[in-house]
């Protein structure tokens, strides 16, 4: 079972609170058993036996296809058919991708869902204020690596004053505050990460200065430590 990472925010999404008790308890168990992109087989039988491997008795499958409507109703998830097969996608799933490539199809485009979720609640906008407000003009980076890669980067270029042993920690601390909120900035998508990352970086340096005694030497006259 895949390691998840369930946000604060779950506690005060208008859409998570729109449903009953068991349709919660089903989403927040859902929500340990897709796959790195959100997807999962749709089927009630294979969703009842994943989600209450101890409680087939008393979830009938019945019941677990009222909770999966309820949270398509509420646009938690999207539901969709690929060659006669059932499967859903959690919208705004935004976790850590781990695989190369998700085990079940994607929707087609016009499947997607269009509920974003901020910091706070989950707010639903139409298809055509996603596309203009919340689509980044560059693509947002799949893993930590990716924009630790960028800061070493524009440390070697001189962009940056980050120590190669301090820029694992900044890219850590930028994607975990940045993801935590949707990938906004005080409340704006962010668009273009990468210079996002090196003004967050340059703040982190300053209150992240390097041990006394290494501020006269460059740390990057090592090329080996890159």
């Amino acid at each position: 079972m895949p390691n998840r990472i369930i946000r604060e925010g779950i506690l005060t999404s208008e859409a998570v609170n729109s449903l009953s008790w068991e349709a919660e308890v089903f989403f927040r168990r859902l929500l340990s058993v897709v796959d790195d992109f959100g997807r999962f087989d749709a089927r009630s039988s294979v969703l009842r036996s994943a989600l209450y491997p101890l409680k087939l008795d008393s979830m009938r499958e019945d019941s677990v296809q009222r909770c999966l409507k309820s949270c398509e109703a509420a646009r938690l998830v999207v539901l969709y058919s690929i060659e006669g097969k059932e499967y859903l996608e959690v919208t705004n799933f935004r976790q850590q991708v781990r695989s190369k490539k998700s085990k079940y199809p994607a929707p087609d485009a016009h499947m997607r869902s269009t509920c974003l979720a901020d910091a706070q609640h989950m707010h639903t906008k139409t298809e055509s204020e996603t596309k203009t407000n919340n689509t980044p003009s560059t693509p947002l980076p799949c893993t930590v690596e990716e924009v630790e890669d960028h800061l070493r980067a524009a440390a070697f270029a001189g962009r940056v004053r980050l120590t190669p042993d301090q820029i694992p920690d900044c890219a850590t601390a930028y994607w975990g505050s940045r993801d935590a909120v949707n990938w906004t900035r005080n409340g704006i998508p962010v668009t273009k990460w990468q210079s996002d990352a090196i003004s967050f970086a340059t703040s982190y340096a300053v209150n992240h200065p390097p041990p006394p005694g290494n501020g006269d030497k460059d740390p990057y006259s090592n090329l080996e430590e890159l």
